[in-house]
């Protein structure tokens, strides 16, 4: 296994910003409360979007914690904005919001000029330990690469041994059109060793604000509560993605589509969905599993890496969810 080829197009990292404890300051109201305020973060590039992560273990019943986050553009410093608060049981996001600053839409934050850093300011209450905080970021300026993989070096046909599922199979129907998100990352989890029913993950992600089941962070926090690092990121090229697959590392991916540019999918459109990659086929398109399949016997797909550089790269921008990163 080339490891050298691997370390380089792992870029991931150049899109996803992992803060360290010698970033914050911290402040200690007292033995239960604690805020962490992050320096300054200047950013590879100018950015137009940014989701935070975090991983948290809970260490006591009432441990709970408020993300807010500042951002730098033409006009200064922003004031903090509240993002998102996270318990074991309970998990919301704030109501949309625009100012002269930033448009805020549930868990993304998009500045309205030109933003070249940001701070991030974390209230924890309770016992518990940070285990990963991250910032994705993208601009759309940044083109994405179909081009640029490891597959032109003939390293293919490989496939992760994931048991698939389907979300049109979920008992209660209502449902079923809403669980991308939960039902991938609960095949992603189980995959881990971190055995876990569909319907946990269904409840340990709901987004009591939004009233959603997909909401970034919460996905993400979910993986950390079981012990499992994952963080929202972004890609720019397939090669991305085949480096996380080749680490032996599925890879959940939103993609949005119209008719006929996703050959072999079960739907004929979408304005947002989440699928798992987990392999390449002898020809170097990408194995997937697609929740939205009527049963999980059919839920394996074949997806050509043209069609998959327009409805994920270019469409969404390269949004996922990667697993296991260290720092």
């Amino acid at each position: 296994m080339p490891t050298k080829i691997f370390k380089q197009a792992n870029i991931l990292p150049a899109y996803t910003l992992f803060l360290t404890p010698s970033d914050f300051k911290v402040l200690k109201i007292n033995k239960d409360l604690q805020v962490l305020v992050s320096k300054p973060i200047k950013t590879p590039f100018e950015f137009d979007t940014l989701v935070p992560s975090i991983n948290i273990i809970y260490k006591s019943k009432d441990a709970a914690v408020l993300v807010q986050c500042a951002v730098k553009t033409e006009q200064g410093w922003s004031k903090f904005y509240k993002l998102f608060y996270l318990s074991k049981n309970y998990k919301k996001t704030f109501s949309n919001l625009k100012d002269n600053f930033i448009n805020r839409k549930a868990d993304t934050v998009l500045p309205c000029t030109k933003a070249t850093a940001f701070k991030l300011q974390i209230t924890l209450l309770g016992k518990a330990k940070i285990n990963l905080i991250t910032a994705a970021l993208t601009n759309k300026n940044i083109k994405h690469n179909s081009e640029l993989s490891l597959e032109s070096l003939g390293v293919t046909n490989i496939e992760l041994p994931i048991k698939p599922l389907s979300q049109k199979e979920y008992k209660i129907k209502s449902l079923r059109n809403e669980i991308c998100s939960p039902t991938s990352l609960t095949m992603a989890l189980n995959y881990f060793g971190k055995k876990v029913a569909l319907d946990d993950t269904i409840k340990g992600v709901f987004d009591n604000g939004a009233k959603i089941y997909g909401t970034w962070p919460f996905n993400t926090a979910f993986s950390g509560e079981l012990g499992l690092k994952c963080c929202v990121t972004r890609c720019v090229s397939l090669a991305q993605a085949e480096a996380e697959i080749y680490q032996a590392r599925p890879l959940i991916i939103s993609i949005e589509f119209k008719n006929g540019e996703l050959k072999n999918a079960p739907v004929k459109q979408t304005e947002g969905h989440l699928i798992i990659l987990i392999g390449l086929d002898e020809n170097g398109d990408f194995i997937a599993i697609d929740p939205a399949a009527k049963t999980a016997k059919t839920a394996r797909r074949i997806y050509s890496r043209k069609d998959l550089a327009k409805v994920w790269l270019k469409n969404k921008r390269g949004l996922a969810y990667a697993f296991a990163y260290e720092k």
